[in-house]
């Protein structure tokens, strides 16, 4: 008979009798996953056996010993649930991984349309405009590659559609032409605030939706982070509504909130960064 930790009997075990199970003192359970959590925590503590512990009597593990056969099967079964969901949408990792790495270009044509960088080499901005468009066309591509595996990809896709008809209508135009133009220009720029929202929403939610099942820990996080995205953008729109009131304190204020808000919208940059780089290995994983 194999020793256990917990103190059953291997003897009184179908798994161990049929050779699934090579005891705990082997393993634990390699057919059940060596996941044992009351073998782990007798190692950990480096107890022979829980009788050896002075928590025995209070511990919820080995009040919970003659289930955790059961615990562990649900365990295996439900990642290998995972894994078969992983494998369902094994183009999502390939797809995810390009739409990762053209952020960096993304970035660049950010850097080249800069005021301050304009100011200073006017000749940039016009390459940035094309370069930006360019980058946006080949994000949407693969957003509507990705809708193949789950819709609000797809969704995002047509957001970014909007987006590259807004810069491509204000490519040929020139600051002086929508100042004239005010009217316009406020709703190109609202316009496009909201279709970028409207991107991250559904970029979070298709990643959401693809990661239940297999890491539901990291599909919580993209919940969470459009969430946090939202609240950045309010406040950076309440932030400039008041900075625009005639009043040196509600100026200053404003300014504030907008300076919170854009140190915000990095963390959630930076956090989207993570997660998409994440969630692209998961599904590259073989």
């Amino acid at each position: 008979m194999a020793e256990t930790y917990c103190g059953k009997n291997c003897s009184e075990c179908a798994e161990y009798q049929n050779s699934l199970c090579p005891g705990c003192r082997q393993g634990p359970g390699s057919w059940l996953g060596n996941d044992c959590d009351i073998a782990q925590c007798a190692r950990d503590k480096g107890c022979a056996t829980c009788l050896g512990c002075d928590s025995e009597k209070t511990c919820i593990l080995c009040a919970g010993a003659s289930v955790m056969p059961e615990r562990r099967k649900q365990r295996a079964a439900a990642k290998e649930a995972g894994q078969a969901l992983r494998r369902q949408h094994k183009n999502v990792g390939k797809w995810l991984w390009i739409y990762f790495w053209m952020l960096i270009p993304t970035f660049i044509a950010a850097f080249l349309t800069n005021n301050s960088v304009v100011q200073v080499l006017p000749g940039l901005k016009f390459p940035g405009e094309i370069l930006s468009i360019l980058v946006s066309v080949a994000q949407c591509v693969l957003l509507f590659l990705l809708a193949k595996e789950e819709k609000n990809y797809g969704y995002a896709a047509w957001a970014v559609v909007g987006l590259v008809v807004i810069d491509a209508v204000t490519l040929p135009l020139s600051e002086e032409a929508l100042r004239d133009l005010p009217v316009l220009s406020a709703l190109l720029l609202m316009g496009a605030a909201v279709l970028e929202a409207a991107v991250v929403f559904y970029e979070c939610k298709g990643s959401m939706t693809v990661l239940i099942g297999v890491d539901d820990s990291l599909a919580e996080k993209w919940q969470k982070l459009w969430k946090r995205y939202w609240i950045v953008v309010a406040v950076m729109l309440a932030g400039t509504l008041v900075a625009w009131m005639q009043s040196v304190f509600t100026a200053v204020i404003g300014s504030l909130a907008v300076l919170a808000a854009l140190i915000g919208m990095i963390v959630v940059g930076i956090q989207r960064l993570i997660y998409l780089y994440k969630t692209a290995e998961l599904f590259r994983e073989p």
